[in-house]
Order: structure tokens, then sequence, then C-alpha cells
């Protein structure tokens, strides 16, 4: 639909070109006018439509990523993801060396122990994730 440039009302291109039928200005199309595109009215570059994040491929990648904060960096948290990567190094680091000096276990078992722990965590946490329907982006759009 056209708009008249007078009184910024939606007008028929192709009967009302000469008149408008709210107004009656002459001529109320402008010459080199063309539609609005949509994506200009909500910020969006041509080519650049915003497609909402999938709610599976976030909690999937919390399950199995979730270590490194790949759900998180997903839908754009960054924040949270790199908190979830320093709770990993952390937890990993501390418990792994104090399984290791203290109680001494294996070197490598005792890193393995806490790095194994953290994955069943964030496993069990991903598929609770995946049964959840009011998960919303960075953004503040949900999850589909």
């Amino acid at each position: 639909m056209a708009i008249c440039k007078y009184c910024r009302k939606e007008i028929n291109k192709i009967s009302d070109a000469d008149i408008c039928p709210h107004c009656g200005a002459k001529r109320p199309i402008d010459l080199d006018y063309r539609t609005m595109d949509v994506t200009q009215a909500i910020g969006l570059t041509e080519g650049e439509l915003y497609k909402s994040k999938s709610r599976k491929c976030f909690a999937l990648l919390t399950a199995f990523l979730g270590l490194f904060g790949a759900g998180f960096f997903y839908v754009g948290f960054k924040k949270k993801g790199l908190i979830s990567i320093a709770i990993t190094l952390v937890a990993i680091a501390g418990i792994g060396s104090i399984l290791a000096f203290m109680v001494g276990l294996n070197p490598i078992l005792s890193y393995l122990i806490p790095f194994g722990l953290l994955f069943v965590a964030y496993l069990i946490c991903g598929f609770i994730l995946l049964n959840k329907d009011n998960l919303k982006d960075s953004s503040g759009v949900y999850l589909r």
C-alpha cells in the first residue's frame, strides 16, 4: 500500500495515484515512491532477518559442551558463558589438586574425576532445559 505524502493515510497506488481519497490532495504519491521494507522498520539491514534460536540446540549444547559455556554463548549470554568456563577450570584444577596431593590419587585420575562429575552435572542440566518452555535468548526472544 502507498501512503499519501500529505495526510499519511494508506491509499491504493493504482486507482488513487492522481487524487488522495482521504484529503483530496493532487498527486499524493511521490514519483520515487518505494514500498517500505519491513526490515528497516525493525532495525535490520536487508538480508539479515532475525531467526530465533532453537531450544533443542541450546539444551544439547549445554548438555554436551556445557563445560565450555557453549550453550550460553549460543543464546548470546557471553558473561554466563565465561563464568561457566571459569567454574569448570576452578573446579577441575581445585578438586583435582586436592585429590592428587592430599588424597594421593593418580594425577590423571584426580583430574578426570571432577571433569566427569561436571560433565554429568551439565548433562543433567541440559536435559532439564530441554523440557522448559519459557527460555529466552539475550535479546529477550523466546527460544523456539
